[in-house]
């Protein structure tokens, strides 16, 4: 398997990962409103940390593609 194909397999997996934590940080400040609204502030706290790190790692799955982006076009260049 070539470079190239092995880079395409891992941006795909990259982008799931990253649509993912996108949905999952969407959903737990969703929940951070509710149990706000609902007088439960130790819930409240759990699904903030959880949020945060679902935002952390969609930055991390963005940075490496943007990453993969780069390598890709240089190994275009060099003709890999």
């Amino acid at each position: 398997m070539k470079k190239l194909e092995k880079l395409a397999l891992e941006k795909s997996s990259q982008e799931l990962a990253g649509f993912t934590h996108g949905i999952l940080f969407g959903l737990h400040t969703l929940a951070v409103y509710y149990n706000l609204r609902r007088g439960r502030p130790k819930s409240a706290i759990v699904h903030a940390a959880v949020a945060i790190y679902d935002a952390t790692s969609l930055y991390r799955h963005s940075k490496y593609l943007y990453d993969q982006e780069t390598l890709v076009d240089r190994l275009r260049e060099a003709g890999l």
